[in-house]
């Protein structure tokens, strides 16, 4: 019958159709696209993001993802993090386009959405400029990098402040616990740790937060962000505690 012509043909498909899938499963295993583009012999970077034919959307979330986008463009929440271009890179994107945040938010956001794909963590979000910009390190390290909020990736905004402040905590406690036990190589591991979190997470945060909080008022940052509320009210022994974090950090490395 008709179906057995069609089990008895064979389907050979187009050198094109051979390497876009190709392009596809290496990018989709986690090869970095600059691989690709030498192992394919592509002319440039943008012929290989042809052959490149992503499955999915590249937010996980795109509420979360959109929301985000729309606090970074209108300046209401500067993100914090170790790359300190990004905020350029979408005013950049802006201007190019000659878009009016004004008059086309929505449009900006929902654009930017396409492009830079954006994580929620605990604590952060990782934020990278395009959706084909692979993490510089293999798996392990940026595990690591990620676990310990050192990637250049990872931004933090002020109204993440209560995490940072709580996470911390913790790891004062753990430095004690160790040091009590003598694990010295451990007290200076954490205290590593400590100093990280604090320089560019909490400290920044707490700078941002007075900032708008100077700017914008009491009742702004109430109403928007009420989970750093404890945070608000207690801003003087958060400021305290940090002096004191910044002690330890110095004793333990004497």
């Amino acid at each position: 019958g008709l179906g057995d012509v069609y089990k008895r043909q064979v389907v050979r498909p187009t050198i094109t159709q051979f390497r876009v899938h190709v392009c596809t499963e290496l990018y989709a295993k986690g090869c970095p696209i600059e691989y690709i583009e030498k192992f394919m012999s592509h002319l440039s970077t943008n012929m290989a993001y042809y052959y490149v034919r992503p499955q999915k959307s590249v937010q996980e979330n795109i509420e979360e993802s959109t929301k985000i986008l729309r606090d970074i463009v209108t300046k209401d929440s500067i993100p914090i993090g170790l790359d300190k271009g990004l905020i350029k890179k979408i005013d950049e994107f802006i201007e190019k386009n000659h878009m009016s945040i004004e008059k086309d938010l929505d449009a900006i956001c929902a654009k930017l959405a396409e492009h830079i794909p954006i994580r929620i963590k605990t604590g952060g979000v990782c934020i990278k400029s395009s959706k084909f910009r692979e993490c510089s390190k293999d798996a392990l390290t940026n595990e690591f990098y990620c676990a310990y909020g050192v990637c250049p990736n990872i931004y933090t905004f002020y109204y993440m402040a209560d995490i940072s402040y709580s996470q911390i905590k913790d790891l004062c406690e753990a430095i004690e616990v160790n040091r009590a036990r003598g694990c010295m190589k451990q007290v200076q591991k954490n205290s590593l740790m400590l100093h990280s979190m604090l320089q560019n997470k909490l400290i920044p945060q707490i700078n941002e937060l007075k900032h708008v909080i100077e700017e914008k008022g009491l009742d702004y940052i109430l109403n928007k962000h009420p989970q750093i509320t404890s945070i608000v009210v207690n801003l003087d022994n958060v400021e305290k505690d940090i002096d004191t974090w910044k002690k330890m950090i110095a004793y333990d490395k004497n």
